[in-house]
């Protein structure tokens, strides 16, 4: 049975870049508001994700709105943050540079500089929700957690869950390392030493993802699945060693395997597989703010009795919380 392809790496991606996008050095002419830098800044990242792969935004948000609706809450919490160095015209700037940055830069955690953290006044340890409150300009967040604590910026080769817990440029690979990923023609390890967003990892060399209908090689390495078609466009490499489109399925639609391919759930929404015999499961709704939730995380969900959450919130201790920033003591 193949194995749900998660797309953890670009939700990740996403997390990071709306926490980091609330801080800049750049400087806008005239005076913003917090809540229009903010709604611009969501507005044009959601817009450039959605030409990157608008499967990763069907995948993780529904649809564009959504994804703008979750981004504006998250960016306008971290400017609104305790102690943060983020400016409204910052955040102002980084919207105006989103549409000009490349998909690798965005979905390679290269952000623009005027979307990159800035200190804040928090000291080493204090509890922060987000990078632009500590003098580190870095907020260390555990999985699933909405708060975390300030601490120094990660290094090239440190262990990590997601991008932002790596330096600009560096990606969190698949085996938990920071790595800056390779261009066309650079050596790789799908595992440990990734391409950037954009490329495939083939025969060890960077490359252009093999398209719908081509032939494709996969394997598993430590429990990690991997392959080299084109994850942007929502493919994956078939039983027939064929890329094929991984269809995404609504709320009480099956999923997993069905009609012989490949199906998720769209809207961040979770398969709820009855047993670990069965082949597929039933998309469940996912969880909105304050309602319980099982966090999905990078495996198959069996029989759970909640869903994961709806994009800003994030499964904490049970309980679907949107990150506030003011909330971390």
């Amino acid at each position: 049975m193949p194995a749900i392809r998660t797309f953890t790496p670009l939700a990740a991606t996403a997390t990071a870049i709306v926490l980091a996008a609330c801080s800049g050095s750049g400087t806008t002419a005239g005076t913003v508001t917090a809540e229009q830098a903010a709604s611009d800044a969501a507005t044009a990242l959601c817009a450039k994700y959605n030409t990157c792969s608008a499967f990763f935004i069907h995948f993780e948000y529904g649809d564009v709105d959504a994804c703008t609706s979750a981004a504006k809450t998250a960016l306008a919490n971290a400017l609104a943050a305790p102690s943060t160095g983020a400016t409204a015209a910052q955040i102002a700037d980084c919207a105006t540079a989103i549409p000009g940055a490349s998909c690798d830069d965005v979905l390679s955690h290269s952000l623009p500089t005027s979307c990159q953290a800035v200190a804040g006044a928090l000291a080493m340890g204090a509890p922060c929700g987000d990078s632009s409150q500590c003098k580190s300009a870095y907020c260390h967040q555990a999985t699933g957690s909405t708060c975390g604590a300030c601490a120094d910026t990660p290094a090239a080769g440190a262990s990590c869950a997601a991008d932002g817990d790596c330096p600009v440029g560096s990606t969190c690979s698949k085996g938990g390392k920071c790595a800056s990923p390779g261009a066309a023609g650079a050596s790789c390890d799908p595992v440990n030493q990734p391409c950037k967003a954009t490329l495939a990892c083939k025969s060890g060399t960077c490359g252009t993802p093999d398209a719908a209908g081509a032939s494709c090689t996969k394997a598993t390495t430590n429990g990690i699945s991997t392959d080299t078609c084109d994850s942007l466009a929502g493919l994956y490499c078939n039983a027939q060693g064929t890329c094929a489109a991984i269809e995404l399925a609504t709320p009480g639609q099956p999923c997993l395997l069905v009609n012989g391919g490949l199906t998720t759930c769209s809207g961040n929404g979770t398969c709820n597989i009855p047993s670990k015999l069965a082949t597929s499961g039933t998309c469940l709704t996912a969880a909105a703010p304050g309602a319980s939730c099982t966090a999905k995380g990078t495996g198959l969900s069996y029989a759970v009795s909640s869903a994961d959450c709806a994009p800003p919130a994030i499964c904490e201790n049970g309980v679907c919380t949107v990150p506030d920033a003011a909330s971390c003591h």
